[in-house]
């Protein structure tokens, strides 16, 4: 019976190849998954970068006097008719920060211009029909404005409600966006009628549009267009009847909890009114 001979193995060649399998073992922080993108520490914060970039620029551009007043100083202006103007400030406003975040993060990630190209086509496909909801509701809330309508909405609210017109604030930006399907778009149409509200009763108007804003946020919670996405995306298209109960209840539960918080700006409200 042939004996097995064990080979010796040179320690120099053993020490070759462990070191060839070190250089050939994949490096975490560039490794590759299955559709070629990385999945390593830099591949990630290359993926990260345009919002590492949107988070520095918004906090250096607002906390940093002296970066905020140079960026404030360029002004463009306009005027309509001689009755309509304002100004317009573009190195400090949020779009330019996003427009500058998306170029670091296309030149970290170095994509290509075809990349870009379907990006950017994906994106204003996506916007358009934003865009025109957007014009439309501000269309509507300057016509309100212009004419007269909010004064005379604000004036027969506040005559009905009196002095508890503040713990209905937040319900009428849930309304909104119950209505509109869009916290902004609640916003847009009745932050004017609120903010005229509070004048005409004679309150601070701050609280009463910052209730505004709770209730906008809160109404996402209840709004059908949310909820028949948020079905569509877990495949539960047709229940939304069904999603729309725990919701619901919820979401009229929190504008009430924030109308009833013994905060100080309820005591300011509360104050003016029982002087009047």
């Amino acid at each position: 019976m042939a004996r097995r001979r064990r080979t010796a193995r040179d320690p120099a060649s053993s020490s070759d190849d462990d070191r060839g399998d070190r250089e050939d073992a994949p490096n975490e922080a560039d490794a590759v998954g299955p559709d070629g993108a990385g999945t390593g520490t830099l591949a990630l914060l290359r993926a990260g970068a345009p919002y590492i970039v949107l988070i520095a620029v918004i906090l250096v551009t607002r906390l940093v006097p002296p970066v905020r007043g140079a960026l404030e100083s360029v002004e463009l202006s306009w005027a309509f008719g001689g009755r309509f103007e304002g100004t317009f400030a573009p190195l400090y406003h949020p779009g330019t920060m996003l427009v500058l975040s998306f170029a670091v993060g296309a030149s970290r990630q170095r994509a290509r211009r075809e990349q870009l190209g379907a990006a950017l086509s994906v994106a204003l496909r996506s916007l358009a029909p934003v865009v025109v909801a957007l014009v439309a509701m501000l269309l509507l809330s300057r016509l309100l404005v212009q004419a007269g309508m909010i004064e005379v909405l604000a004036a027969a609210v506040a005559g009905l409600a009196g002095g508890a017109f503040p713990l209905l604030a937040p319900f009428i930006g849930l309304l909104g966006t119950f209505v509109t399907g869009s916290a902004t778009a609640s916003n847009i149409l009745f932050t004017d009628f609120q903010d005229a509200t509070a004048s005409t009763l004679g309150v601070e108007a701050a609280p009463i549009v910052g209730a505004q804003g709770f209730g906008a946020a809160a109404g996402n919670a209840i709004c059908p267009h949310n909820i028949i996405a948020a079905g569509a995306t877990v495949q539960l298209g047709g229940q939304g009847a069904m999603c729309c109960g725990p919701p619901c209840r919820s979401a009229w539960l929190t504008p009430s909890a924030a109308s009833l918080s013994p905060s100080r700006s309820s005591r300011e409200w509360a104050r003016p009114i029982r002087n009047a």
